[in-house]
């Protein structure tokens, strides 16, 4: 969480608070995929 441990740009991670899914990008349930990421039902 330290600005010394970025090493590239978050893109496959989701705001859990948003709810929103790393693929439709769309405020939907969403459920826990391939380890980080976050996938919708519709691309389960």
């Amino acid at each position: 969480m330290n600005t010394l441990t970025k090493e590239k740009p978050v893109v496959n991670k989701v705001n859990i608070d948003s709810g929103l899914c790393i693929d439709c990008l769309e405020r939907i349930t969403c459920i826990w995929k391939h380890n980080l990421k976050m996938y919708c039902e519709n691309h389960n």
